[in-house]
């Protein structure tokens, strides 16, 4: 990661917010992301037909290591592991009411890996 990168920063959101407007604006390259958590977590073995959310409490070095690669190949930015975090969703693996708690800890996981 260049030091152009961001991390978030749970004490001050403003500064995370802040840095990442800066590097935005002052970037002349394009700024790259990290692409589908999904498909990536399928090819580490899980199905298609599990809560890819609730890995995040589960198996969170496995969550770990897919922001790891992502941020290995170049990705300046990462996701949260949250694309299904919500409790309707949730709801269809017997998670529901774990909404907050399971976007709470793919928080933690993606900045402690960024952090690294």
């Amino acid at each position: 990661m260049t030091e152009k990168n961001i991390t978030n920063s749970e004490d001050d959101p403003q500064l995370s917010r802040n840095k990442f407007i800066a590097l935005l604006e002052s970037s002349d390259q394009p700024i790259l992301g990290d692409g589908a958590m999904g498909t990536m977590l399928n090819a580490l073995g899980v199905g298609f037909d599990q809560c890819f959310d609730a890995l995040n409490l589960k198996n969170p070095s496995l969550v770990a290591q897919v922001h790891r690669e992502y941020i290995e190949a170049g990705a300046q930015i990462i996701q949260t592991n949250t694309f299904g975090s919500t409790d309707l969703v949730l709801a269809e693996f017997g998670l529901e009411g774990r909404a907050t708690e399971i976007t709470e800890q793919a928080a933690r996981l993606a900045r402690e890996v960024a952090a690294e």
